[in-house]
């Protein structure tokens, strides 16, 4: 009976790890601005992104990637008394597309209204941009 038990034991063990693994695997998320000018992909996991509201979605800046050409994206640069932020919008739709709330840190604010926006899932379409990954 205590075997059973201990082997009981052990399969919840590594049915608990092998979930905790499949939460923590990192998944693409494609987004873009109103017009599709600006363009980008967010490695996401559970531990690295947090909703930091209903609108923003708070990641590392390292999990960020730019897809397009950066020529269209217009910063705004906001300094208080202590902090210098700075807002990040689409010089052709005026999409606010995020926010580095401190330059002291990593931390990037995504507006979540990019996601799923027409941004295309098939990038297929070759034309000629330097900045697009292929893929």
């Amino acid at each position: 009976a205590n075997q059973k038990r201990e082997d009981q034991k052990q399969e919840d063990q590594n049915q608990n790890e092998k979930e905790n693994k499949e939460k923590e695997e990192p998944k693409t998320i494609r987004g873009a601005c109103y017009c599709n000018s600006i363009r980008f992909t967010l490695q996401t996991s559970s531990s690295s992104t947090t909703p930091s509201s209903s609108l923003f979605l708070t990641t590392n800046g390292d999990d960020f990637q730019l897809t397009t050409d950066p020529s269209l994206l217009q910063v705004h640069y906001i300094q208080n008394q202590t902090v210098v932020s700075a807002q990040a919008y689409c010089g052709k739709c005026n999409m606010h597309l995020l926010s580095a709330p401190d330059s002291a840190s990593n931390l990037l604010q995504i507006n979540t209204t990019c996601f799923n926006t027409s941004a295309s899932d098939d990038d297929d379409d070759d034309d000629g941009d330097p900045y697009e990954k292929s893929g």
